[in-house]
């Protein structure tokens, strides 16, 4: 049995490096698939009760031995010869279905379509057969990439100084608390690293809306300056107009007052006496001209080089 073990595990490895392409070694996460493989094909019940017919452990039989150097097959006792079988893709199954179509088989262009089937066949077996190597060879690449998690076996102040380890359900708990605690600690960065970009976020979002705040305020005030500006203008102009009416109706009634006045001073001056010595009598002094203002009440000063 374990003779058949060995070669059946021999001609696993051979597949498994055929299937790999010489491109992936062997790793020790492949030995026990190919030796499961083998154990499997090797240790099946018929094999089992060959193996001990052949070693005449059960049963008892003497010339089961002489049997394994009897090389005759059946078929050659008979004559006859291994019937063609295909499963319908076979390049025998093909060739069979060539002939029974065709009737004349001499013709050049049956041997020409005859051949380009095989060279056909041949490449879709290989191609099938590299498909299903590459694909064995990328899930066993995938399967080495996938890291087993094992617990942190920090020891503990009351372990001893020794090689052996014994784990039980109790100080599995503190392992796993302990793991939690890695991981959390080695998530923390990424954590404050999202935090720190909402944040950021947040503040960008914030910025533009104060800048959308400040725009529409901006955008009113100006749509309300020019409003604000003609009730001003308004204002103004009635403040004036109030000004020059005034001023208007107390320049008519100014120089009424200084004419009676005026009126006045003369006759008390016609009144005065004048002296026996004197050969003609003073001519009376002109009275001095209105002051000047200006539209909104003010006093024009005339300059003394211009009186």
């Amino acid at each position: 049995m374990f003779t058949p073990l060995a070669n059946a595990y021999n001609q696993k490895l051979q597949e498994h490096l055929q299937h790999g392409h010489s491109m992936i070694g062997i790793g020790k996460g492949e030995f026990l698939s190919i030796f499961w493989a083998a154990w499997t094909q090797t240790f099946r019940r018929e094999l089992i009760l060959r193996s001990f017919q052949a070693t005449r452990v059960l049963p008892m039989r003497v010339k089961a031995r002489e049997k394994r150097f009897n090389n005759t097959t059946p078929q050659q006792l008979n004559g006859g010869s291994v019937g063609e079988q295909g499963d319908g893709n076979s390049w025998r199954q093909l060739r069979r279905i060539l002939h029974a179509a065709v009737e004349d088989k001499s013709k050049a262009e049956f041997k020409r379509l005859e051949q380009s089937l095989h060279l056909l066949q041949v490449e879709n077996e290989l191609l099938h057969h590299e498909r299903e190597s590459l694909r064995s060879s990328l899930r066993l690449q995938s399967k080495r990439n996938n890291k087993g998690t094992t617990l942190d076996s920090q020891h503990r102040e009351d372990y001893h100084n020794s090689s052996a380890v014994f784990w039980s359900p109790r100080k599995i708990q503190p392992a796993h608390e302990l793991e939690v605690i890695v991981q959390q600690e080695a998530e923390q960065p990424q954590l404050q690293k999202g935090t720190e970009k909402e944040l950021e976020v947040t503040s960008i979002r914030q910025k533009r809306l104060e800048a959308e705040e400040a725009e529409k305020e901006r955008d009113k005030a100006k749509k309300a300056k020019p409003i604000e500006l003609s009730a001003r203008r308004a204002a103004k102009q009635q403040q004036r107009s109030a000004v020059t009416s005034q001023k208007s109706h107390h320049t008519h009634q100014t120089p009424r007052e200084k004419a009676s006045s005026k009126h006045v001073k003369k006759r008390t001056r016609r009144r005065s006496v004048v002296g026996v010595g004197s050969k003609a009598a003073a001519a009376p002094t002109t009275p001095p001209p209105p002051p000047k203002t200006t539209t909104r009440g003010r006093t024009i000063k005339i300059p003394q080089k211009f009186v």
